[in-house]
């Protein structure tokens, strides 16, 4: 049985302030599609230095406060409709938030060795060196050497990863979540309408990623889907945060421990392997 979602309270029970909140959201994340488009390494979206790096995200986190804003006060959302309303305490949201990034980087495994079986079996020579062109270019978003300088890492793996990721993220997910659920019976969404709107925020949320590559969208399509079920089905923000600041942290964390070149060279790792897993 379908069953609905309790309704939320006061204004937010209007199904065409959160029709407005949705094409907010939905406007922005294809604004950011589009001045994203084209993007190369040789124009990372963030600055490799510290002051610009806090700049571009500061700016960042503006860009999107500022519908954001709108939005919220269009609606005037209950803790409900925005999924604040988990009993799990913070020490516990932590720990599970943690947890579900370790789900959701495995789980994302299988689809990647997947791309590489496809790759490898329809051209055996050079199916390989084709998937590793075509992987994940996260040096459109930033300049991997700048992740060498332990401070830049720090604040990529915190306020980066945590906040100008994680939290912006997914309270626009959350945001597009309740606002397709608007479209529900009396403005009220159902369980089936959070399953459309977590495929369909999924989407878009893939193809925002397009400057780093077609693979890189299809794996953050997926990511999507995973940190939207934590929402709908653990009706909790804060974990979905969490998750998501977790598998953006340990992703930087990665690339820092490859930049440590001398240190990787003492303990046996060859400077040859280290240019392909980099792609330099």
């Amino acid at each position: 049985m379908d069953k609905p979602t309790p309704p939320p309270h006061g204004p937010a029970a209007n199904r065409l302030p959160w029709i407005g909140f949705l094409a907010l959201m939905l406007a922005y994340i294809l604004a950011m599609t589009w001045m994203g488009h084209g993007r190369t390494s040789s124009e990372p979206a963030l600055s490799g230095n510290i002051p610009g790096l806090i700049a571009d995200t500061v700016l960042a986190l503006l860009i999107f406060g500022v519908p954001f804003g709108i939005g919220v006060l269009l609606t005037r959302p209950s803790r409900a409709d925005l999924f604040l309303d988990s009993t799990a305490s913070l020490w516990l949201s932590w720990l599970l938030g943690a947890v579900w990034s370790v789900a959701l980087r495995l789980a994302l495994m299988v689809p990647a060795l997947l791309a590489v079986v496809v790759f490898v079996v329809l051209n055996p020579e050079h199916g390989l060196e084709q998937f590793k062109a075509n992987r994940p270019q996260v040096e459109n978003l930033l300049d991997p050497s700048a992740l060498a300088d332990p401070a830049y890492a720090l604040i990529c793996v915190t306020w980066l990863s945590f906040v100008v990721a994680g939290l912006r993220e997914e309270l626009w997910r959350a945001a597009v979540i309740r606002g397709i659920g608007s479209f529900g019976t009396q403005g009220i969404p159902s369980r089936r309408l959070e399953w459309v709107a977590v495929v369909l925020s999924s989407a878009f949320f893939g193809l925002a990623h397009i400057t780093q590559g077609w693979i890189a969208v299809f794996a953050t399509a997926l990511l999507g889907v995973g940190l939207g079920l934590i929402q709908i089905l653990r009706r909790s923000l804060a974990e979905a945060v969490i998750a998501h600041g977790f598998f953006d942290a340990t992703t930087f964390f990665f690339i820092f421990i490859l930049q440590q070149k001398d240190f990787l060279k003492k303990i046996g790792i060859p400077d040859d392997l280290l240019k392909q897993i980099l792609g330099r």
